[in-house]
């Protein structure tokens, strides 16, 4: 096996690139769930935990929970700019199943209250 990856380390780079390209997909399909889990990443990819959460943060900069509340938070923004839902409903659309404490995660996420970013 050592020889494999001293002679071939670019295949190597790729499949692990490959894995956390596997993870943010997965992610982006399945951040409205309030039931998405590492766990459930870890599944989807088929990978060993441990490795994927080097991978991902080496990759990202951000360990996996970080980087599915960035993603959610990102969802909010474009959903509290472009829709008149309520801010409950859009806490329930990407995955919080407690509006205020999807208020709390979004203003220390962007400095504002999603009332206050709508306007």
């Amino acid at each position: 096996m050592s020889y494999y990856v001293e002679q071939f380390p670019a295949d190597r780079v790729k499949s692990d690139i490959d894995y956390v390209q596997q993870a943010k997909k997965y992610i982006y399909q399945h951040y409205w769930k309030a039931s998405l889990t590492v766990s459930d990443i870890v599944g989807a990819v088929n990978i060993e935990r441990s490795y994927l959460f080097r991978l991902f943060k080496g990759e990202t900069g951000l360990p996996i929970s970080s980087y599915i509340r960035q993603v959610r938070i990102q969802q909010a923004s474009v959903l509290l700019e472009s829709s008149d839902l309520s801010v409950s409903s859009i806490a329930y659309s990407v995955g919080y199943k407690d509006p205020l404490y999807f208020s709390k995660v979004f203003k220390k996420t962007t400095a504002k209250t999603p009332s206050a970013y709508r306007t």
